[in-house]
């Protein structure tokens, strides 16, 4: 099999292109550190092997997945480079274009691809760039435009481009074609950037942006979205299991055990995919990384830099590919303290649980109460960051300032959709088998119990016996009912599952978890609250400790989470 990769800066669109030329999704985003390896597919209908590796600012390498290109680069001989650059931004990216052809492929097959040429003013034409002696290539990833012509390349029998022609003389020749519009683009956004970037106007429009978004998913509008798809979808199914002619014990293993516990997850969909919709906007509008300039000053006085504050919006979504996000970041010690301290952010995970709880106990204030605790959670993270920063007396310079930032550009609505979409059924296709399992399991330990024959009571089964005897330790908290321990329990393989157990063992049908919540008796308003918080920060998920180096640092998180949830349970 021959070898192709793909190289260039970040943002200028090779995730996208991978996609279209292999078929095999990778994450699209318009932000630096969105692909951390290097990721390999076949070419259908070829010979061909196409790798995108992570963007590259400059051969130096100054983080781990610019070392992940570099590395790569050197030690193997691909059969074709394919050079990848933003053509809206060409006059920033002719450095880095140059460097790549002088030092590391200069004797191999190379194509300049010049991607989103859509946003020019004029789409070079095919006739204009035959003229330069280096193979160029004009097309839009996003349209498709012009995509034929270098998938062309992949096919039998196609004629590779000459190697060893002089790059500088050619881009100074596609510089012409170019790089007036390219200019113009620059000059538009860095208007935008004197507003977006001001500390003052800046910080509102951030603060506005975010209290926007807490509002419409924890508000009446997402409360809308979330009765509307019950109404449609969860409560016809719970009435199609209780009508069925089964015996008794099965039609409560079907109503309790696996609606109770699956519905509660898939009452939330909508609220989850407006959520990821909201955050795949940030990212591919090119936002995030002008937010990360924008926090670099403030973010260094708690021992992290502004390009923290990426993997700190995707913690908001999930855990695990923020921690991943964080081989971008230059500062090794700033990566290091924010991976190990990221699962104190609430991710998206948590959000059914603190909804159903809210809503239930608090009604009318529910939003609010899960807008102060996605709040408290980011200053619990910069908090332990600031400690560990200044317990080892390794703070993070100010350096963002060098990063080129991607252009601001409106992502394409199948973009957007198709990425949250992704980001949906990652989490339901990584915790569906786990809730299933776990709900189904639950029930069966709330129902029988070794040496016994038939079901018996759930304060008499195995269940009971397990949470009862470390129902004790969460005393202080106000949480010592063993139905809440087991369901803590259950969240520390996914913290999805801890609603679904709550559902099954407080009886929940067609995924009414906060009616069934305040009928058991299980918590009153001030130990729903004490829940609330220790819940936010005790263990991470399984997922997120195997993608940390440090797994060991929750520790601290726990004693927090004990602590803070006891104080707030005697207040």
């Amino acid at each position: 099999m021959k070898q192709a990769v793909l190289v260039g800066p970040p943002n200028c669109g090779k995730s996208s292109l991978f996609r279209l030329l292999t078929g095999k999704r990778a994450r699209v985003g318009n932000r630096a550190g969105v692909t951390v390896e290097a990721l390999s597919a076949s070419v259908p209908g070829s010979d061909w092997v196409l790798t995108d590796l992570p963007g590259l600012r400059a051969l130096s390498a100054s983080s781990e997945d610019e070392s992940v290109t570099v590395s790569f680069l050197r030690e193997r001989s691909p059969d074709l480079v394919i050079a990848v650059c933003d053509a809206t931004a060409f006059s920033v990216q002719y450095p880095l274009l140059r460097e790549l052809h002088r030092v590391l492929f200069p004797a191999v097959p190379a194509v300049l691809v010049l991607n989103f040429c859509d946003e020019l003013e004029r789409f070079p034409s095919p006739q204009a760039l035959s003229a330069i002696p280096f193979a160029v290539l004009a097309l839009s990833a996003r349209s498709g435009e012009g995509v034929d012509r270098l998938r062309a390349l992949f096919l039998p029998g196609a004629r590779l481009p000459a190697a060893g022609i002089p790059l500088h003389a050619s881009l100074l020749r596609l510089s012409a074609a170019v790089g007036s519009a390219s200019a113009r683009r620059v000059q538009r956004v860095a208007r935008w950037d004197r507003v977006l970037l001001h500390p003052v106007s800046g910080g509102i429009l951030f603060g506005i942006l975010m209290a926007s978004i807490l509002w419409l998913v924890f508000g009446r509008f997402g409360n809308f979205l979330t009765d509307r798809f019950t109404d449609l979808c969860v409560r016809p199914l719970a009435a199609l299991f209780a009508a069925l002619p089964v015996s008794g014990w099965l039609r409560s293993l079907l109503c309790e055990g696996v609606l109770g516990g699956v519905g509660a997850i898939l009452g939330f969909f909508p609220r989850l995919l407006f959520l990821f919709l909201l955050q795949t906007f940030l990212e591919q509008s090119g936002y995030l990384s002008r937010a990360a300039r924008l926090f670099d000053p403030p973010l260094s006085r708690f021992g992290l830099r502004g390009d923290a504050v990426t993997p700190l919006l995707l913690g908001f979504g999930c855990t695990v590919p923020a921690v991943l996000c964080t081989r971008g970041m230059k500062d090794a010690c700033a990566r290091r303290r924010c991976a190990c301290y990221l699962p104190t952010v609430a991710c998206s995970a948590r959000i059914p649980l603190c909804l159903a709880v809210s809503d239930a106990f608090f009604p009318g204030n529910g939003w609010w109460i899960c807008a102060l605790l996605w709040v408290l959670s980011g200053v619990v993270f910069l908090s332990f960051c600031a400690l560990d920063a200044k317990l080892r007396h390794t703070g993070a310079r100010q350096d963002c300032h060098g990063d080129a930032l991607p252009m601001l550009r409106l992502p394409s609505v199948s973009d957007l959709f198709g990425a949250a979409c992704e980001q949906l059924s990652h989490f339901f296709s990584r915790a569906g088998g786990l809730i299933l399992l776990t709900s189904v399991g639950i029930w069966l330990l709330s129902h029988f119990r070794p040496g016994q024959a038939g079901t018996v009571p759930a304060e008499r089964s195995a269940l009971a016996a397990i949470g009862g005897f470390l129902s004790p330790l969460l005393a202080p908290q106000g949480l010592n009912d063993w139905r809440i321990v087991s369901a803590l329990l259950s969240g520390i393989g996914a913290k999805e599952a801890t609603l679904s157990t709550l559902g099954v063992l407080a009886g929940a049908e067609g995924g009414e978890v906060g009616g069934a919540l305040l009928a058991s008796g299980m918590l009153t308003a001030r130990s729903a609250l004490s829940l609330l918080v220790f819940y936010l920060f005790y263990f991470p998920c399984a997922a997120t400790l195997t993608t940390q180096k440090r797994p060991r640092r929750w520790l601290y998180p726990l004693l927090f989470a004990y602590v803070a949830s006891a104080v707030i349970y005697r207040i």
